[in-house]
């Protein structure tokens, strides 16, 4: 392998393992997330009221599609910066956002790319980023072995 080549391929490694250093790295809070998550979380329930069945449904990653649960969700995920609605779905945010606050075992890039990809061509607004988060908890709980205990829930 010429020198060209083998450089061209030591930067891509490097930057593909800063990618998933940067999502897998738990211990800090990026700066695009609020401080105050709980606070939001408990806002967004009290607006959008959800039944403690809907919320222990969640807990073990089955999300019912209803009116209720989806506004819970995309309230919280919007306030927190998870999502939004003008960039379309950012893979780092998702998997930061849902390896830490619902301890999701199996929740990486490529997993939610299929998921975002599963959307098609539709217009990526609100319902099909709920539908985004609805298939990686779906393929949690096929794949994964985590028994969910969420931070704020």
């Amino acid at each position: 392998m010429n020198k060209c080549a083998f450089i061209i391929l030591l930067l891509w490694a490097f930057s593909l393992c800063q990618v998933y250093a940067e999502i897998l790295d738990l211990g800090k809070r990026p700066s695009w997330y609020p401080d105050d998550s709980p606070e939001i979380e408990a806002e967004c329930m009290e607006d959008f009221t959800i039944s403690e069945e809907s919320l222990k449904q969640i807990r073990n990653l089955q999300i019912a599609n209803t009116p209720a649960v989806r506004a819970y969700l995309l309230c919280f995920l919007k306030e927190t910066n998870v999502y939004r609605p003008d960039k379309g779905p950012e893979i780092k945010r998702i998997a930061w956002s849902l390896k830490q606050n619902y301890h999701l075992n199996k929740c990486d890039a490529d997993m939610i790319r299929d998921c975002i990809e599963e959307q098609g061509d539709q217009d990526l607004k609100d319902y099909a980023f709920f539908n985004i988060i609805k298939c990686v908890f779906h393929k949690n709980r096929i794949y994964g072995t985590n028994k969910l205990s969420p931070i704020y829930l």
